[in-house]
């Protein structure tokens, strides 16, 4: 995870997150926490910029307290831009999702299609095939942000708890990155993002 200041003045700060596990001794939520504390609280940025392009997921409740204090913490004429893309799964989705859902108008989605819809399966288990002994994931969760999960005999219990309900999850800014472009070593996604900031 990286966080950055893209301007002089501090005014639009870059979150990026490609997972949502703790991938050392360091716990994510602790991570997310210091940002908000570190470089949030002091500075007050008027925009943010959260990419989860690359966020291949993990486990979401390592990011709700995150998801749902971002769009809170950005003054009312600031934005939260959420870069998404084909490579953004399951917590990476809910992620942007809640994101979205807790900020409203304030929080912009925009990239590409994610790798799954608004209505998905998740939360992977095993089993063991009887005859090859072959481990099989499969996903018996349920997610629905489209028309919300209101049943947990229906859909997974902490996406009734904590997911948001009735938004799309399509960007609402659809950039599809080009080969000549990163021949270039140009992103046009968060060019776009810096141009709707006013800083670029």
């Amino acid at each position: 995870m990286q966080a950055r200041f893209l301007d002089d003045s501090k005014q639009v700060l870059y979150i990026r997150n490609d997972t949502a596990r703790s991938v050392d001794e360091t716990p994510l939520p602790d991570k997310l926490a210091s940002v908000v504390l570190e470089k949030i609280l002091p500075g007050q940025p008027k925009h943010i910029i959260v990419d989860l392009r690359l966020n291949n997921g993990g486990d979401f409740f390592n990011t709700i307290l995150f998801s749902r204090a971002i769009p809170r913490l950005v003054p009312r004429d600031g934005r939260v831009f959420v870069l998404v893309g084909r490579a953004t799964f399951s917590a990476g989705i809910t992620t942007a999702a809640m994101l979205k859902g807790e900020g409203g108008d304030k929080v912009t989605l925009i990239g590409e299609p994610m790798g799954d819809a608004g209505q998905f399966w998740s939360e992977g288990k095993y089993v063991e095939l009887p005859n090859s002994k072959i481990a099989v994931r499969y996903s018996p969760q349920f997610h629905d942000y489209e028309t919300g999960c209101f049943d947990i005999d229906t859909c997974y219990w902490a996406t009734v708890a904590f997911g948001p309900r009735g938004i799309s999850i399509a960007p609402e800014i659809t950039i599809e990155p080009s080969f000549s472009a990163y021949a270039d070593g140009r992103d046009p996604v968060l060019e776009k993002v810096l141009d709707l900031a006013g800083r670029h």
